[in-house]
């Protein structure tokens, strides 16, 4: 641990020690850099992000969210692409530059989409303030021509329990989203205003034979959840559904996160029901009897699809199916929770198929890997503006001298889109939203006692941004147990006192920021943890060094 520079610091200034680790950002671990879409090692992979679900275990904790694949031509060259939903809210489009027996990937690029409302939040009365930092609405991307007119759509089920579906603007290769607000393509699927499920994730096939394609709706957390039918009942072109009538095609019996694939796995001549699940395992549940009109659920016991000999792809992970070998027979595409793809063939028949063993699907890494400053974090930047770095940089502008360290800092910047497939920029939805700021934040708390005086200090360069801002934080909350003597939640607790400082980093080269003040509050003596965040605004760049906590 490096110490000995802050408390060296410390002592030249005096006061207590420094209650910052890696205040010097010294010591840095290595870190993908995703925005093309590609690992170092030159995996397909996209960013990830956790989000709170409820699991079978009863608790409510943060949980991996997985890249959500779908196969389909979406550049118009009859070649299937990818087109994946990552954990943080962008859908990425991986243009096929092989030929129909061989695929061939190099980079992703992020559709100009964003489909989270910050009007609804998401149809949940939750703590607003943290939603609003944390809009990962976790897209599940089906590709489909539900319509028949050779153009490609995009069908995306949410967190929240909604689903969107958009049209995709194909011309000379690029692919285009309509712009408007979400609100503008969702399908109203709420049962008197209200949302009945979370974690959607959705498939469209015609299940009744009437024609008219309809939605199967995989349900996500841990609950009595289920794989239900929606029946079309407008048309192609204009979908509609009555959610108070929907259909469970399969119980989940428990297991969590429903991924729901439809195909007529035994060629028999009906579409059958694969259900890919939170432990990672697909299983077919066959429609022998031909069941359209769904009077009764599918058998909940259904047959194990292995892969490679495997029972399971991997945690969390959602799978789909697709010809990309040009053979007639659906491959499988895997995304995990670290968002790699991956690729099974099929090398069975009709009615027989078998999936080789799961490998990465290749391009060509254009963002090499860095490394980021250990304990400084950018899991709270916001999800809606993509392309950003964090990583431990040597500025030779970063002088040593009195209470500077030099050298290593931590810099923070955006790296410039490559795009070639998606055509308009990516929606610039964060500033527009209230108190919209990404977040770099210190991924640990000091603890301070009321009536205790303190000084925090940095180094810092800026240049660009429509604003950037330090902020430090925290909240007193009364001291109460619960009835099994366990120290209450903040949220079973009553806000005694707040304390809030936050001010603009100005412009230019390196200088030092101080802030010292008495700590004030409700009762003398208490503890408060504080949080310490940079806000940014808009794109530029940030420069950090020598940050510093401490008793005076």
């Amino acid at each position: 641990m490096l110490w000995g520079i802050g408390d060296s610091l410390c002592a030249q200034q005096g006061g207590g020690s420094n209650m910052l680790n890696n205040a010097d950002m010294g010591r840095a671990i290595p870190v993908e850099v995703l925005w093309d879409g590609v690992a170092s090692k030159g995996g397909l992979r996209v960013p990830t992000g956790n989000r709170l679900t409820a699991t079978s275990s009863g608790k409510v904790s943060g949980v991996p969210m997985p890249a959500s694949p779908s196969v389909g031509d979406v550049t118009g060259d009859q070649l299937p692409d990818l087109v994946v939903g990552d954990g943080l809210g962008y859908i990425w489009v991986f243009a096929n530059s092989g030929t129909k027996e061989a695929p061939k990937f190099t980079q992703g690029e992020i559709l100009p989409i964003w489909l989270y409302s910050d009007d609804r939040w998401g149809g949940y009365k939750i703590h607003e303030p943290w939603e609003r930092d944390n809009p990962r609405y976790v897209p599940r991307v089906f590709v489909t021509d539900w319509d028949g007119n050779r153009a490609p759509e995009i069908v995306v089920g949410t967190f929240y329990g909604e689903i969107f579906h958009a049209p995709l603007n194909v011309s000379g290769g690029r692919v285009a989203v309509p712009g408007g607000r979400p609100a503008d393509v969702e399908i109203n699927i709420r049962q008197q205003g209200e949302f009945w499920g979370n974690l959607f994730t959705p498939c469209v096939a015609d299940w009744n034979g009437d024609g008219m394609k309809d939605l199967i709706i995989g349900e996500g957390t841990y609950a009595c959840n289920a794989v239900y039918l929606l029946l079309n009942t407008g048309s192609n072109s204009t979908p509609r559904f009555k959610p108070e009538e929907r259909k469970v095609l399969v119980w989940g019996d428990g297991r969590e996160q429903l991924k729901p694939i439809v195909i007529d796995w035994d060629n028999d001549g009906n579409l059958d029901l694969l259900v890919c699940d939170y432990r990672g395992e697909i299983t077919a549940h066959l429609n022998k009897a031909g069941n359209k009109d769904v009077k009764e659920p599918l058998a909940s016991e259904g047959v194990a699809v292995t892969v490679g000999g495997q029972k399971s792809v991997g945690q969390l992970a959602c799978a789909a199916l697709g010809d990309l070998n040009g053979d007639g027979l659906p491959d499988l595409v895997v995304g995990k929770t670290d968002g790699s793809l991956h690729l099974a063939p099929n090398t069975g028949k009709p009615g027989a198929f078998k999936f080789d063993k799961l490998s990465p699907i290749l391009g060509v890494d254009i963002y090499p890997a860095t490394k980021r400053p250990v304990y400084w974090t950018d899991t709270n930047l916001r999800p809606g503006v993509p392309y950003h770095v964090v990583e431990q940089f040597n500025d030779p502008s970063n002088t040593a001298g009195p209470g500077r360290s030099g050298g290593d800092c931590l810099k923070f910047y955006y790296v410039e889109p490559k795009q070639a497939v998606a055509n308009g920029k990516f929606p610039e939805v964060g500033a527009k939203i209230k108190d919209f700021k990404n977040i770099l934040r210190y991924e640990g708390s000091v603890k301070l006692i009321i009536g205790k005086k303190y000084e925090l200090s940095f180094w810092a360069r800026r240049s660009g941004f429509r604003a950037c801002e330090w902020y430090t934080w925290s909240n007193e909350w009364e001291q109460i147990k619960t009835r099994r003597g366990e120290e209450a939640q903040w949220y079973g607790k009553k806000l005694l006192s707040s304390h809030h400082k936050r001010e603009e980093i100005g412009s230019g080269g390196w200088k030092q920021i101080k802030y010292v003040f008495t700590l004030e509050g409700k009762i003398k003596g208490n503890e408060m943890d504080h949080a310490f965040w940079f806000l940014t605004d808009g794109t530029g760049e940030l420069y950090i060094d020598d940050v510093m906590y401490r008793e005076m």
